[in-house]
């Protein structure tokens, strides 16, 4: 089952704001869009749906199982919207490493990096990329295992026309196959199957 529910949560605490998330349901394969002004709480209905932050009442589902339980893992992908790239480790380094904690080939990981346009970055560190390369880079390796749920937090931050007109076509295939939660503040037009679920403030 590749789907996500989340019903019943309401508002909830964020440090000193307060976030009232929405009742949602998607179903692969589909794109369900989180929009809603900045600030809001998009990125924490991610980290809910991510199984990082546990909800205070209600539930979170991710393919049928609490988002908060481990074996839940294995049915998703998360793309936060911070880059968590080691600064004096190489390009192709972080292939190897996110290949393997994905359960992908060194070759497999370079390969997707070269895809998207990072061929010539290989060879550099984290700290020495562009904004663009970084956040283009990012998205790559934290996409690697397939995964029926794929949750985006802000993507396209950064990137310059070419790679998010790369990424748009990414996110298109995915959604033909899986279940794509996207926060894109840009509300970019996809060809895709879109649901959106509109954010209120608490």
């Amino acid at each position: 089952m590749t789907s996500v529910l989340m019903e019943g949560v309401g508002i909830v605490p964020v440090g000193r704001s307060r976030v009232r998330v929405p009742d949602l349901e998607g179903r692969a394969p589909r794109l369900l869009r989180l929009v809603g002004r900045n600030g809001i709480g998009k990125s924490t209905v991610v980290e809910l749906l991510a199984g990082a932050a546990r909800p205070p009442r209600g539930r979170v589902l991710v393919a049928g199982r609490l988002a908060s339980d481990p074996l839940a893992r294995a049915g998703r992908t998360v793309t936060r919207s911070e880059p968590a790239l080691l600064p004096a480790v190489s390009l192709e380094r972080h292939a190897r490493l996110f290949g393997r904690a994905a359960g992908v080939g060194a070759d497999r990981a370079i390969a997707a990096l070269a895809a998207a346009g990072l061929e010539g970055c290989l060879a550099m560190r984290a700290d020495a990329l562009s904004t663009g390369q970084r956040r283009s880079a990012w998205v790559v390796l934290t996409t690697l295992r397939e995964a029926g749920v794929m949750l985006l937090d802000e993507p396209f931050l950064g990137l310059d026309d070419e790679a998010a007109a790369r990424l748009a076509g990414s996110v298109e295939r995915w959604a033909s196959t899986r279940l794509v939660v996207l926060v894109d503040h840009g509300e970019r037009a996809l060809a895709a199957d879109t649901g959106v679920v509109r954010m209120e403030p608490a």
